[in-house]
């Protein structure tokens, strides 16, 4: 009993400091795309998250390496699977806060947004990103 209790703390607190290192990311390049290349540019929504969901991807991968050696997350599906659940649950509840604090809207208006292809593209990208601590099973654990 004792051992997945090790086992569930390792994989939450992998799975919030991997998720704040990624919303912390995407929060800059989000801000980045909305204000600079958007409004300045003139690019759309969709074509700024195209470009952005990459790059967010690649750090994303190599922050989820991190956080495993940090907690040192053991490689059992069980394990990386509840830290990618509590990463996607970290991110996504933190997205829903920030946009109800900085816009004012409702929750429904938020779920709203989802009708819009870029928002659905960077849902994609969470779950996606929630994934790679499943993707990274094989990698070995530092010494």
């Amino acid at each position: 009993m004792r051992e997945t209790g090790f086992r569930a703390g390792r994989a939450i607190g992998g799975g919030a400091l991997y998720a704040g290192g990624v919303f912390g990311f995407a929060f800059i390049t989000g801000a980045i795309r909305t204000i600079l290349v958007a409004e300045n540019l003139g690019v759309s929504p969709l074509a700024g998250a195209l470009l952005e969901l990459p790059l967010i991807l690649m750090i994303a991968w190599g922050l989820c390496e991190l956080a495993i050696d940090q907690t040192r997350a053991p490689a059992d599906i069980g394990t990386r699977a509840v830290m990618g659940a509590t990463a996607l649950a970290v991110i996504v509840g933190a997205e829903i806060l920030v946009t109800l604090l900085a816009t004012g809207r409702d929750t429904a208006a938020f779920v709203a947004s989802y009708q819009q292809p870029e928002a659905l593209l960077g849902l994609g990208g969470q779950i996606l990103a929630a994934l790679f601590p499943l993707l990274q099973m094989k990698r070995r654990l530092p010494d």
